[in-house]
């Protein structure tokens, strides 16, 4: 949440949309888990504009860099 969050000005120049699953709200993440295959966390996912997964990151904290280089 951090990394992302201090990325934003790196991610709007990139036409990113951050979405945070929130797992206290387990009704409505649960599909979304379901549908990507969410089994741990914090998980982050690289989703192209049709919705495909365009990188997954193995679950834990990713650095700055790592997620920049996956939206290039």
């Amino acid at each position: 949440d951090a990394i992302l969050k201090g990325m934003a000005e790196h991610l709007d120049s990139h036409n990113v949309q951050v979405k945070y699953v929130k797992t206290t709200e387990m009704a409505s993440a649960r599909p979304v888990f379901m549908k990507y295959g969410v089994r741990a966390l914090p998980m982050i996912i690289v989703l192209d504009e049709n919705g495909a997964v365009k990188k997954r990151f193995p679950p834990g904290v990713q650095s700055q860099f790592a997620v920049m280089a996956a939206l290039e």
